[in-house]
């Protein structure tokens, strides 16, 4: 029991009782002591706690981002399909609603009911966390009603039933995830609202609706990429130009030399790209001409650029021949004696997820020399 309640009155504590009538001891003593501030949830289930410079820092939901800003440091934004996140030092992740934390993970280096991390067994988490809501798959789910005055963990299949209604704003959940080894590799809480949106946006990113039942004809400017600032980066830009429009980079050397941006992975040959590879947690989301990017559906890339001309389970390849008009797709890759010459000039590659709605989660561009060292 939270120590703190011990030092409240009977009468406090029979309020609290019989404002959660219906749940449990353990859920009534879950209910906060004093009205949140701001809308804040204090309830140590929903509460993620973060170790910063020699103190723990409580991460609840309603909380505003500047709080969170203050105590956590400025963030790296991540632009995804779904929308923005938002990464505090190594790994702590949120996304928020309105300015205020909806989605909660914690990373490896964050605990939840303050014992509970990433990388204990779940036999030893079991006993700290109790008996889960339902099981999604091996993981286990707790889910929570929750609002400024009332708590309680949803255990029965008619309250879990009810709880899945399009207008309820007052459902989180946390989610266990467990490796092969029975090992917690991830948490993450979030409001449910927050998700079915997050769901929503998602599926409207995965949609055929309205696309080309064939694809346009191709321009080279399909080789290209650009994000919601309008920047482009194209094949064959020089180096200079791309530092300037990106900003700062880590640089190293494989073959050739590369420059690692915050949003994107470009290889140079002498001064000019020769290659680009767009980052899974971007900073900007950048998208090619047709709007192709990381977490873009196999069924929509397939809409908007046809059948690969190379496909190896999940990883496929779009080769186009340069032409006076534009670029042609090759329907097939011509067999040669020598591979140096085969006979196209650029390609697109794409490794996709499994399941049955399969995703993009790699994306590279490059000229036929680019693919060819790459290989």
């Amino acid at each position: 029991m939270n120590k703190i309640i011990r030092y409240f009155t009977t009468s406090i504590l029979a309020f609290t009782l019989l404002w959660t009538a219906g749940s449990t001891i353990e859920d009534a003593y879950a209910a906060p002591l004093k009205q949140p501030i701001g809308g804040r949830l204090n309830y140590s289930q929903l509460t993620a706690y973060i170790p910063r410079n020699g103190t723990v820092v409580s991460l609840q939901f309603g909380m505003n981002k500047s709080e969170i800003d203050v105590q956590l440091g400025k963030p790296q934004v991540i632009k995804t399909l779904s929308g923005d996140y938002y990464r505090y030092g190594e790994d702590v992740t949120i996304g928020y609603a309105g300015g205020k934390a909806a989605m909660i993970d914690p990373g490896m280096e964050g605990t939840i009911r303050r014992k509970v991390k990433s990388g204990q067994s779940w036999a030893q988490s079991a006993a700290l966390l109790g008996a889960p809501s339902l099981a999604e798959g091996s993981d286990p789910v707790y889910v929570y009603q929750a609002n400024s005055y009332q708590f309680k963990q949803l255990r029965t299949a008619k309250e879990l039933k009810a709880a899945e209604a399009e207008g309820r704003s007052d459902i989180y959940k946390v989610v266990v995830s467990l490796n092969a080894f029975g090992e917690i590799s991830s948490e993450v809480m979030y409001r449910t609202s927050y998700k079915r949106a997050v769901n929503r946006k998602i599926q409207l990113a995965s949609s055929t609706d309205g696309l080309p039942l064939t694809p346009e004809p191709f321009v080279l400017d399909d080789l290209s990429v650009t994000d919601e600032l309008g920047r482009t980066v194209r094949l064959g830009m020089e180096m200079a130009d791309v530092d300037k429009l990106l900003g700062s980079y880590d640089s190293y050397t494989i073959s050739l030399p590369v420059h690692e941006y915050d949003s994107m992975t470009v290889y140079y040959r002498g001064t000019k790209a020769a290659g680009i590879s767009l980052k899974e947690e971007p900073a900007h989301l950048f998208r090619t001409l047709r709007g192709i990017t990381i977490q873009s559906s196999a069924a929509v890339l397939e809409r908007l650029y046809g059948k690969p001309t190379a496909a190896e389970q999940s990883y496929w390849t779009y080769y186009f021949t340069k032409k006076a008009s534009g670029l042609e797709l090759l329907s097939e890759l011509p067999a040669t004696p020598d591979s140096g010459l085969a006979s196209y000039d650029y390609g697109l590659s794409v490794i996709l997820s499994g399941g049955p709605t399969p995703i993009i989660t790699y994306l590279l561009i490059g000229d036929k020399m680019f693919l060819r060292e790459m290989r």
